[in-house]
């Protein structure tokens, strides 16, 4: 049985929390099309993306996602996800709270947009998801 959208994307979101992220690159499609908000241009193809996350992880010493809402309609999964992290270097704590809109077919995730923690509105609209 295939799964739907949201349970894709959660387990997306859990492979990476696992730090398993073969698991998590074998739920791209080939085409994924990946756009982090600190990142100028997107990542295309699962080898890029896994690429954007190693370079981003590299400035923490600690960090921790935690997925704190699921929200699906059709093909098209809206994530809150808040990240706490220390900084590599610095030692400062931060704890940020991003939004994450992603696209899913055939079991396999094609897009993901990051939006940041004032963008909640555009990244619901986004996911085709009334504001609340």
């Amino acid at each position: 049985m295939a799964r739907d959208a949201a349970e894709t994307v959660r387990a997306g979101i859990d492979a990476y929390r696992a730090g398993d992220l073969a698991a998590m690159a074998s739920l791209l499609a080939p085409g994924v099309e990946w756009k982090q908000v600190e990142e100028a241009e997107a990542a295309h193809g699962p080898e890029e993306v896994l690429e954007a996350v190693r370079r981003w992880e590299e400035d923490w010493e600690t960090l921790e996602a935690t997925a704190e809402e699921f929200m699906a309609a059709g093909d098209q999964v809206f994530v809150a996800l808040r990240f706490r992290g220390r900084g590599k270097g610095s030692g400062v704590t931060v704890e940020q709270l991003t939004y994450l809109v992603y696209a899913v077919a055939d079991g396999l995730i094609t897009r993901m947009h990051e939006y940041g923690q004032d963008e909640r509105a555009a990244a619901l609209k986004a996911a085709g998801l009334p504001e609340s």
